[in-house]
């Protein structure tokens, strides 16, 4: 809650106020609220439209940006009065950060379920072993974001690449790697995922793309049996 005067200087905000905005209230009090805020652009923005709505208590909705987080605050005014007269503003502030990510959060899960309804169907209509493995794939790499991606069906003491994803070169199909070698074997081994999120500093790494710095590598196990491996990169 930030109280303003009639001439719209700040009277008091109180401590949620003070935390959202991160000031104090000593070092602002006496101030516009854009002398006060004026580093917050969309805040100030909204507020101009919220006095210029002839204070109808509209909520408007703000993202706060800082070096290190993101908030989002809905906002609103309405007159304060005494005896009917005008002698001030209360300005409402609420933090609905934690509602954005759940929207987020929401959205997400709709596109992912849509993908998946997507690749359900694409598997049903369709026997080929490799077109169900190159759909898999390409949604693996999309939902995690990665910039490559590849999946390796075991032959032997080997895995061999048999679809490639992203920046992956094409020609990488076909070829094969010992099931010991780098992450990917280590995650072999122990037949559980790997996430490295600094390649560099892990000394079973070996270098598919350059430009790798974190990956992931999940084995594929059906009934029991290893058949394989999901190898994603990004950079």
């Amino acid at each position: 809650v930030i109280i303003l005067d009639v001439s719209g200087n700040i009277v008091d905000l109180n401590p949620s106020a003070e935390r959202i905005f991160s000031v104090r209230s000593a070092d602002v009090l006496g101030q516009s609220f854009s002398s006060a805020f004026g580093t917050h652009t969309e805040a100030v923005s909204a507020y101009k439209k919220a006095i210029g709505d002839e204070r109808e208590e509209k909520p408007y909705e703000v993202r706060l940006q800082s070096q290190d987080t993101e908030t989002f605050i809905e906002l609103s005014i309405s007159s304060l009065t005494n005896d009917g007269q005008d002698i001030g503003s209360l300005l409402i502030i609420r933090d609905i950060t934690a509602y954005k990510q759940e929207q987020a959060l929401a959205a997400q899960r709709l596109t992912v379920l849509d993908r998946l309804q997507q690749i359900s169907a694409n598997i049903s209509n369709s026997l080929d072993i490799v077109e169900v493995l190159r759909t898999g794939l390409d949604f693996a790499v999309k939902i995690s974001g990665a910039n490559a991606g590849f999946i390796g069906l075991i032959e032997g003491d080997h895995h061999r690449i048999i679809q490639v994803a992203g920046n992956h070169p094409s020609e990488m199909v076909g070829n094969s790697f010992h099931i010991t070698t780098g992450i990917i074997g280590r995650a072999l081994r122990h037949l559980d995922s790997e996430l490295v999120y600094d390649v560099n500093t892990d000394s079973d790494y070996v270098s598919y793309l350059a430009t790798t710095c974190a990956q992931m590598a999940i084995p594929l196990i059906t009934h029991g049996n290893l058949v394989g491996v999901l190898n994603l990169e990004t950079d």
